[in-house]
């Protein structure tokens, strides 16, 4: 976590699909920007992880879109 600012991270079919979407709040988690869509995409999207440092946000989760079930990594900031 950096000073004030509080990342969310979860699994959803809004979309009518399972997708990992992210949420940032720079105010102690009392308001919140809008959601990002992490994984886009036409397969099961599931089991999102998330850890934050000094060179950025760092998220992983599982995902069926290429027939395998893999994990992916994504890098933000």
């Amino acid at each position: 976590m950096i000073s004030g600012i509080r990342y969310v991270v979860w699994q959803d079919n809004i979309n009518g699909n399972q997708d990992i979407f992210l949420e940032k709040s720079n105010n102690n988690g009392t308001g919140l920007n809008k959601d990002i869509n992490l994984s886009n995409n036409l397969g099961i999207s599931e089991c999102p992880s998330i850890t934050v440092s000094s060179n950025g946000i760092h998220l992983v989760w599982e995902d069926d879109t290429t027939g395998n079930h893999e994990v992916l990594y994504k890098r933000l900031y």
